[in-house]
């Protein structure tokens, strides 16, 4: 099942960062074939904030060298109230594991539909 190509979800992201002068916060997940392979898929994870990108592997295997993104509170509320007590600037990881084990259950899912099909 494919939402997007990879290409047209960059063209999207470039849309939506370029349309809205860097102000929009975009994430992307790349999930590609990769026939012949024990795991079936690779996936990634795509943070756009602007000019800055910051993509990590989450699927099949998690990079060493890789550290889990970031958003900052600002990016989540933008021009609404922030609640009291929280400072704009607090940065919130995105934990590669937790993506990874979201990614695992939706990569068996679409394994076990390909069987189905076959």
């Amino acid at each position: 099942m494919v939402s997007e190509s990879s290409a047209q979800l960059i063209r999207d992201k470039d849309l939506w960062v370029d349309g809205t002068g860097g102000a929009t916060l975009v994430v992307l997940i790349h999930i590609k074939e990769r026939p012949n392979t024990a795991s079936k898929y690779e996936a990634s994870l795509e943070v756009c904030k602007g000019a800055i990108n910051h993509r990590v592997t989450v699927y099949p295997e998690l990079l060493d060298n890789e550290s889990d993104p970031e958003i900052a509170l600002s990016d989540l509320y933008r021009n609404k109230l922030l609640p009291e007590g929280n400072d704009a600037q607090t940065k919130l990881p995105l934990p590669r594991k937790h993506l990874q084990l979201s990614l695992i259950k939706a990569v068996d899912q679409l394994t076990f539909q390909d069987e189905k099909t076959d």
